[in-house]
């Protein structure tokens, strides 16, 4: 009796947990958002755990984006590994489920690096590209999106 209730329940199951993967403990790197629904429940997870969400804004044929993704990830792990918890999502923008992300969020060029904390954007945001690709900035603009708490 309780077998088909569990098969029922299992899709779900499985499809939570490939929607994000843990790197360290309590760090989230979250597959690519590709609606408005999925980037609201990424800053409710990321309020509900009082992490910051950092985010990439970037379009599939964006080639630095491609590049500053890797970048930013590692950066986020590297300061996982110091103490410091966010939460991390691409957001693809080319899609039309998320070209109305872009004009709400006031992103006008791409790459845009943009953090949440506690559901709210916060007001550095990182436009251009050469200052994204500086690992040393990107730990630095990382460490200020911690303490704005």
């Amino acid at each position: 009796m309780l077998l088909p209730i569990l098969r029922r329940a299992l899709p779900c199951a499985v499809s939570l947990r490939r929607s994000f993967h843990v790197s360290a403990p309590r760090l989230r790197i979250f597959d690519p958002v590709r609606s408005e629904d999925e980037l609201n429940t990424l800053l409710m997870l990321s309020t509900s755990r009082r992490l910051p969400l950092i985010t990439l804004w970037s379009a599939s044929w964006c080639a630095s984006c491609h590049t500053i993704r890797p970048l930013v990830q590692q950066l986020v792990d590297e300061q996982a590994r110091r103490g410091l918890l966010f939460g991390f999502a691409e957001i693809e923008i080319d899609l039309s489920s998320t070209a109305s992300l872009a004009s709400l969020y006031s992103i006008t060029s791409i790459p845009t690096i943009l953090a949440f904390n506690r559901g709210s954007v916060l007001s550095d945001r990182i436009v251009d590209a050469r200052k994204a690709k500086d690992g040393r900035y990107l730990t630095l603009w990382l460490h200020e999106c911690a303490t704005a708490r």
